[in-house]
């Protein structure tokens, strides 16, 4: 076992890995029905007769530009201005990364056995920004201090996108393999996609000399360069109703889990048969194909375009910064870059419609029952589609995390470490009170270290029946007094 969980350690630190919502959550026996978005493999011989999942919410944010103070952090939400509390670093390549995952209504059932099924709900948000120079953001941001000398602009390979979807999807999960010590489960969910907003921009040669006429009015002189953009539906922050779709597609799920049960005597009852109210492995081992499959946005046709920047078409050979100011979303990108002619023109179009890869991974998972309610959990997984070279994948980032964990039947608690590559390490803790829980992937390092470049936070509200100790033993029993 020890050698496994080495080799484990090894290949996954040394690969690039996604990172997963809801961390800690995610790594344990008792996440229900939400369990099936980590891996559809799970719900077979669940701890669940049946479980509901009301609502369940993970919101994050991070960077490698941007920090700010723990002790700073609760005034952002009453503060007229939220720059001022962020202490900024140059980077060569800034990485800024947004999402929303909700879990919406959502039911797993047993219908046998051995067939258990879910039907799930859920939106998803998006947003990716990979390539801008840090010392020109900085510069953008800092209205009001000028440079102390003209900043040469030199910029390629910048990316900006914004996915918003939504995906009903119907999970099957049944047992394939009980041979003595070795149990293998596996899973798959068909999910229907609704496309709510798609976004991008691209920036490509971009050349110049950046300055400032005044304090507030910063300008390109000498500037060069090409965008490409296109937009249809909600883009930005602002998450989109369910019924503004304007794109769709197929998307599917497939999991397997290896289970090593050395330990079975102490979990039989009568007739052989085994308990369904206890975890019966000392291993666990689970790999899981996650969003393959994309969506067409091309009910309402995109916006946007191909366009050059040629300083020189503008008089005095500049052009001011200030009308790119405010803007929230795609739609006010494509006003500004109206209004900045002659300096900047449309050389082609965006084409009919924008088509959105899921950010397909390859999750891997090795959970550890080290006895008396305590596991150890070793998880990560790799992106099969890379978001930072092709903005049509939804963005994700690199991660590797351990949770060690105590959980029971109506508590657990999880202390997720991990390591991305935006941001290194961070330490959380969540916490599972049964119908309630509630974590953050980030709230201990940020205490502790005193600053942070992640904030995120998952909770959510779920109910079911668990499964009763001796079930099938106590309905055996009745109908052989029956009989007699």
């Amino acid at each position: 076992m020890k050698k496994i969980l080495l080799v484990l350690l090894v290949v996954v630190t040394m690969i690039k890995l996604p990172a997963q919502n809801y961390a800690g959550f995610n790594s344990g026996n008792y996440a229900g029905v939400n369990s099936v978005f980590f891996n559809p493999a799970s719900i077979s011989d669940s701890r669940y007769r049946w479980d509901i999942n009301l609502l369940s919410v993970h919101a994050g944010v991070l960077n490698n530009y941007a920090k700010i103070k723990s002790a700073d952090m609760f005034k952002l939400f009453s503060a007229d201005s939220l720059s001022k509390y962020f202490t900024r670093e140059t980077q060569p390549n800034v990485r800024l990364m947004t999402n929303v995952d909700i879990f919406g209504p959502s039911v797993l059932f047993n219908a046998s056995e051995k067939n258990s099924f879910a039907i799930t709900t859920r939106l998803r948000n998006h947003i990716n920004l990979i390539g801008l120079d840090g010392s020109l953001l900085n510069l953008l941001e800092n209205k009001s201090q000028p440079p102390t000398a003209p900043v040469t602009l030199s910029q390629n390979g910048v990316a900006l996108s914004s996915y918003s979807w939504s995906e009903i999807g119907l999970s099957y999960s049944r047992p394939v393999i009980e041979s003595g010590v070795h149990f293998i489960k596996v899973g798959l969910t068909l999910k229907y996609l609704s496309g709510l907003g798609a976004g991008f921009l691209t920036v490509n040669n971009l050349q110049g000399t950046l300055g400032k006429q005044a304090p507030d009015n910063p300008y390109i002189k000498s500037g060069t360069g090409n965008f490409n953009y296109g937009f249809t539906g909600k883009t930005g922050f602002a998450l989109p109703s369910f019924s503004s779709s304007v794109g769709s597609g197929i998307g599917t799920d497939f999991g397997l889990v290896y289970e090593l049960r050395p330990n079975l005597d102490k979990y039989k009852v009568s007739n052989d048969e085994l308990r369904k109210d206890k975890n019966k492995y000392v291993l666990r081992l689970g790999i899981a194909l996650k969003d393959m499959g994309s969506i067409k946005f091309n009910k309402v046709a995109p916006v946007g375009g191909v366009y050059k920047l040629a300083t020189s078409a503008n008089t005095g050979d500049t052009i001011s910064l200030k009308r790119f100011y405010g803007i929230g979303n795609f739609e006010d990108l494509n006003t500004a870059m109206m209004k900045a002619t002659p300096s900047i023109t449309k050389t082609g179009s965006v084409g009919n419609e924008l088509i959105m890869q899921l950010p397909s991974t390859l999750a891997l998972d090795l959970d550890l029952n080290v006895g008396a309610g305590f596991f150890l959990n070793v998880a990560g997984s790799f992106m099969l589609k890379n978001s930072d070279q092709d903005y049509q994948v939804a963005g994700s980032y690199n991660y590797f995390q351990i949770t060690p964990r105590f959980e029971s039947k109506g508590f657990g608690i999880y202390l997720p470490i991990t390591h991305n590559a935006i941001n290194n390490y961070n330490a959380g803790i969540a916490l599972n009170l049964g119908s309630l829980f509630i974590g953050s992937g980030s709230l201990l390092s940020t205490f502790i270290s005193g600053e942070t470049r992640q904030l995120d936070i998952h909770a959510g509200f779920r109910f079911g029946l668990l499964q009763q100790k001796n079930e099938t033993n106590t309905k055996t029993k009745k109908k052989e007094e029956t009989i007699e």
